[in-house]
């Protein structure tokens, strides 16, 4: 499970408990430099998140995997059915994008400022990433204005199964999502027509549903 930038591990907390009872083995990542994980030197990117999802599960002896990505952590699980294919078995990407023109004209101005103090307070929160926030977010920020940078002809050649989930007030433009879905074979799409961008959050029930559905779990809701 990836959560989104800006965040970390626990965001899936809606989701946790029926996956759990479910009887899955369910790995949560703290990705580069939030929560308990070290920034470390150098710009973030995808690709580099996709290296540190792969570096987890050569420690845990994952071979092949189900991802469910939200936001950040959607786009890195696209990436990663990019370049690594053989070690994923299917993604759930919730309110993801294959490249900045993806995201709406206020989401890009938005990652073009500096976080103020409330923002910054929310984000030392929300990340658990205690005094490296301000790093991350600066870090974090610019990558979102530069990635990720899937092709359509990247997004063709993915072919594991993919469900898209996203809302239509979302920070991700509708019309950028249903291009995905045309794009990667036999895709999956939900637009929830008043979600934002906290789906798992706002719409926990029905996200846990659509998931379980598209992975075989049995849920509790």
């Amino acid at each position: 499970m990836l959560h989104g930038g800006l965040s970390h591990r626990l965001s899936w907390f809606s989701q946790l408990p029926w996956l759990v009872s479910s009887g899955r083995e369910i790995v949560l990542i703290d990705s580069r430099g939030h929560g308990r994980s070290g920034l470390g030197g150098g710009e973030l990117s995808y690709e580099r998140h996709a290296a540190d999802v792969i570096a987890v599960m050569d420690a845990l002896h994952l071979q092949k995997v189900d991802i469910i990505g939200w936001s950040d952590g959607g786009n890195t699980a696209l990436v990663l059915a990019h370049l690594r294919p053989q070690r994923v078995n299917r993604i759930v990407a919730i309110s993801a994008n294959h490249d900045p023109s993806g995201l709406t004209e206020e989401a890009r101005a938005d990652a073009a400022l500096p976080a103020n103090s409330v923002t910054h307070w929310v984000n030392r929160w929300w990340t658990d990433a205690g005094p490296k926030t301000r790093e991350l977010e600066q870090r974090i920020k610019r990558m979102w204005l530069s990635g990720p940078t899937l092709t359509p002809e990247d997004l063709t050649g993915i072919r594991c199964p993919v469900l898209l989930i996203a809302g239509g007030r979302d920070v991700i433009r509708v019309e950028h999502v249903q291009e995905m879905a045309g794009l990667i074979a036999g895709a999956e799409l939900e637009i929830v027509a008043d979600g934002g961008h906290s789906l798992p959050v706002t719409h926990a029930g029905w996200v846990g549903r659509r998931i379980g559905a598209f992975l075989g779990i049995p849920t509790a809701q």
